[in-house]
């Protein structure tokens, strides 16, 4: 079963994020504004919001990950609450 991260993203709503084949998900740094997910067939997924504090925002999407991946079947989206607002997510 295909699972996802359903992110409210400002002006825009909520945008689906798959969560199989994710290889990592990174921050530059602890007050990076961007969470990179890369997938193993190497699509990148960045996720830009207000400055982290600490990577708040990178550990609670990779707690959701986890937290939708742990979850039944029938539950095929998991909608996280972020510390900050995103503000755009961009696949390439």
């Amino acid at each position: 079963m295909e699972k996802f991260l359903a992110i409210e993203v400002t002006s825009v709503g909520l945008q689906l994020i798959a969560l199989k084949d994710i290889l990592t998900i990174t921050s530059a740094s602890d007050t990076a504004a961007d969470v990179v997910i890369t997938y193993i067939n190497d699509t990148v997924v960045t996720i830009t919001s207000a400055a982290q504090v600490q990577f708040d925002q990178r550990d609670m999407i990779v707690s959701s990950v986890i937290a939708a991946l742990n979850s039944s079947y029938t539950h095929v989206t998991y909608e996280p609450v972020l510390p900050r607002a995103v503000s755009a997510i961009v696949i390439s």
